[in-house]
């Protein structure tokens, strides 16, 4: 099935479910637009998928263990049926940095999604983690 026939609710439990796993990479490949944004919470833009693919695997160099991700809440708030719509995803993230800081952001991810890609992402959480 492709991911345009797909319900978007199925979509983003897969989403959800890989970046449990700490597939943070692999689902950035299979789920995001090649035009794709993404606006972070301090409001730092990222334009295209290859610069944030390449912005995540320059983060992961300061991961020294990733502990989990716990996916606190899915919704989807419109899905016409092909694709097209918007969810929401509330995550816990935690991790080992380098350097024996913590990070454990909390965040609400709000995608815009066509033809079963997010076209466009943005992330709500206190800009200092």
């Amino acid at each position: 099935m492709s991911q345009e026939t797909r319900s978007l609710q199925e979509l983003q439990e897969e989403f959800g479910a890989r970046v449990q796993k700490g597939e943070f990479v692999e689902v950035m490949e299979d789920f995001y637009a090649d035009e794709v944004f993404q606006v972070e919470g301090n409001g730092e833009r990222r334009e295209g998928k290859a610069a944030i693919i390449n912005f995540e695997k320059e983060f992961l160099t300061q991961v020294a263990a990733f502990n989990g991700v716990e996916v606190r809440s899915l919704a989807v708030a419109s899905d016409d049926g092909q694709g097209n719509g918007t969810t929401l995803a509330e995550y816990s993230i935690d991790a080992d940095l380098k350097g024996g800081k913590g990070f454990k952001p909390e965040q609400v991810q709000v995608s815009q999604w066509s033809k079963g890609k997010i076209v466009a992402i943005r992330y709500y959480y206190a800009p200092s983690f």
